[in-house]
């Protein structure tokens, strides 16, 4: 699988809730760029995501999972640069906190859930929106 097969449930997600995504080849400052690229979100760079090459051997779900991990700490952790956003992905109506990443129940595909009710919970790709 590629860099952008991998993000693909990644960047629905994002999509739904808001928030314009794509991945720019590779990275500042690093050595082989192939198994890098740049996160940008409404034309701003984020941070860098690494797509090691062990990757593309992994099933489906289990290459994703690491994706989304760092696009999510990187997208709580840059908040500010991007004014006005809520914690992604957002979670239900009434709760502002952002939903966890899960494997648990899960047969090889991670999902989104609530932090709070774990029964609230969405396939990775498969967010609703806000």
């Amino acid at each position: 699988m590629q860099p952008e097969e991998i993000f693909a449930p990644v960047a629905h997600d994002l999509r739904v809730c808001g928030l314009a995504a794509r991945l720019d080849y590779g990275a500042e400052g690093v050595d082989d760029p192939d198994n890098w690229r740049t996160l940008v979100i409404g034309g701003t760079r984020i941070a860098p995501v690494e797509f090691s090459p062990d990757l593309a051997d992994e099933p489906p779900g289990s290459a994703v999972r690491p994706v989304a991990f760092h696009v999510q700490a990187a997208l709580l952790e840059n908040l500010q640069i991007l004014r006005g956003s809520r914690p992604w992905p957002a979670c239900r109506e009434g709760h502002p906190h952002p939903m966890e990443l899960s494997t648990e129940g899960e047969e090889d595909w991670p999902a989104w859930r609530c932090p709070k009710d774990r029964s609230y919970r969405f396939p990775l790709g498969a967010h609703p929106g806000e």
